[in-house]
């Protein structure tokens, strides 16, 4: 597998962001009270960020060839895992940016109070994201072996007489 594009990430995170900054005002204008949601969910993304750096961790004894209680069939998964955080928390560190720029023009109200949990929501899932970065190009595997200039040869379609293809 390929390393996600941190550029199409960020254009995700700044679509998510607009769109939810339009939601978000609409929902304010209509005179209900913005989704906060609990700082609960913060912790559940810490345990997120040290899962994955257990795994990294592992996925490098791998590498090193070194005993771990992770197998070789399992390293994908665990490349899987990295990505799916990055995307994850991209996604919500864009409803996340648009809440306190929401909280921000608020800011005079009951409301006010809340950025608090926002702002532990958006510094754990910086560190989730962070961490799916560092997970994911532990799990990368450099292809030294590849030639960009050999021909393209697929199994089963080599030519052993030494011909060239098409000559008899």
């Amino acid at each position: 597998m390929k390393p996600l594009h941190l550029l199409r990430l960020l254009g995700l995170f700044v679509l998510v962001l607009l769109g939810s900054l339009v939601a978000l005002d609409l929902w304010v204008r209509l005179g209900y009270t913005p989704l906060v949601f609990s700082s609960l969910l913060g912790w559940i993304v810490l345990v997120g960020v040290i899962a994955l750096l257990v795994l990294a961790r592992a996925v490098r004894q791998l590498k090193k060839r070194k005993p771990t209680w992770l197998g070789y069939h399992q390293a994908p998964y665990v490349l899987v895992a990295a990505q799916a955080s990055m995307i994850w928390s991209v996604l919500f560190l864009g409803y996340l940016g648009a809440q306190v720029i929401i909280i921000w023009f608020l800011r005079h109200t009951p409301h006010a109070d809340e950025i608090f949990k926002v702002l532990w929501l958006v510094a754990t899932n910086l560190g989730l994201f962070t961490a799916g970065i560092f997970t994911e190009r532990t799990c990368i595997v450099d292809d030294d072996e590849e030639d960009p200039h050999a021909k393209n040869k697929h199994l089963g379609q080599e030519n052993w007489s030494g011909a060239e293809p098409g000559e008899a």
